[in-house]
């Protein structure tokens, strides 16, 4: 629209390096009692420099602001760029000017119109079968056999810590790192995804890589490697019965009078799931580091489990016609916190390396 109408602008890559104040106001004990506005000329300053001052970020900056003038180079209604104080940004954009301008000639006499352009996702077809994957959230966003989708456009696979809260238990960040494709003669393609996941403001959280290994006959591979920074720190399943059993997803979630985890199924061999024509996948879990003597946790639910967090009230839960298919590696215990202990040292999981493999085969298609 900007660039339509002739309007100027300015671009920021905003960085919002204040954002530990938390973590600040934490170390000073400022009470959460203390205006908002004090509570800012008491942190704000130093907050900033967790990340300003620290060396290890400096590639990080770097790259944010260099992603910045890539994205925008083809709008001629931005006419200017704002960095944050640090002065490798700043050289970022001003290097990438002047280089422009003498590649094209130019002697700043006149504005400089950039130019290029790339795609941040790719596809894999052959007769049978699409996988589509987009490189910026390190997402499968497609999976279809012979004309029949198996994901939602928008949610392919994606490696979590985190469930809705219980009555029993008293926020993650995801960051990408790298994106890397290979395809072998064979027609096996592979995609190596390296992230950092961890708990908002706190220095602790996993090194994750995520290899998915797209096989010639449309099998899908997702292996995981999960390794921990930081400091470390299963109780309801007894009264059930091991079988072979078959349900609608209504009737595998637990309608509790305020919303929250439910639903799962522990120490699960093999699932399948199959729509009304018998079309559908098999997901099977193997386990490398540590080792589980029997099965995964399997879960599936009409909502997310941010969704159920946030709502207090049963109908305040959307009604999806789909629904989110969760294997967990483990799950940790329930525990009776909301009127008793909390989780024994047993059922809760432990901070350690996890490293595991989940085969999703095709069936009927």
């Amino acid at each position: 629209m900007a660039d339509e109408l002739g309007l100027y602008v300015m671009d920021e890559a905003d960085l919002e390096g204040h954002g530990f104040y938390d973590a600040v106001a934490r170390s000073k004990a400022i009470p959460e009692s203390m205006p908002y506005e004090e509570q800012k000329l008491l942190t704000f300053g130093e907050a900033a420099k967790f990340t300003l001052d620290d060396p290890t970020w400096n590639a990080a900056y770097v790259e944010r602001m260099r992603q910045l003038v890539h994205r925008d180079k083809n709008h001629p209604s931005v006419i200017i760029g704002v960095s944050e104080p640090r002065p490798s940004m700043a050289k970022t954009i001003k290097l990438y000017m002047i280089h422009k301008a003498l590649e094209e000639g130019d002697n700043f006499k006149k504005p400089i119109v950039l130019c290029e352009y790339a795609r941040s996702d790719f596809s894999l077809m052959n007769d049978d079968f699409v996988f589509k994957f987009d490189k910026i959230s390190a997402q499968i966003t497609k999976w279809s056999i012979r004309g029949n989708d198996i994901l939602d456009e928008t949610n392919g696979p994606q490696l979590t810590f985190w469930r809705a809260p219980t009555d029993n238990d008293v926020p993650h960040d995801a960051e990408v790192r790298s994106v890397q494709c290979s395809q072998k003669p064979s027609s096996t393609a592979t995609i190596v995804v390296q992230s950092w996941i961890s708990p908002p403001v706190l220095a602790w959280g996993f090194d994750t890589t995520t290899t998915y290994t797209i096989h010639g006959d449309g099998e899908l591979r997702v292996h995981i490697l999960a390794n921990p920074r930081g400091e470390s720190y299963n109780d309801k399943k007894e009264a059930t019965k091991t079988g072979v059993w078959s349900s609608n997803v209504d009737e595998l979630i637990t309608k509790y009078e305020f919303p929250q985890e439910n639903g799962n199924r522990t120490d699960t061999r093999w699932v399948q799931l199959t729509n009304n024509k018998g079309f559908g996948i098999q997901a099977v879990l193997k386990f490398e580091k540590p080792a589980r003597q029997v099965g995964f946790d399997l879960n599936l639910q009409r909502c997310s489990a941010h969704e159920l967090a946030k709502a207090k009230h049963p109908h305040k839960l959307r009604r999806s016609d789909r629904f989110i298919f969760r294997i967990d590696r483990a799950h940790q215990g329930l525990g009776t916190a909301s009127c008793g202990s909390g989780t024994m040292a047993q059922h809760q999981l432990p901070f350690q390396m996890i490293d595991f493999t989940v085969d999703l085969v095709r069936i009927g298609l």
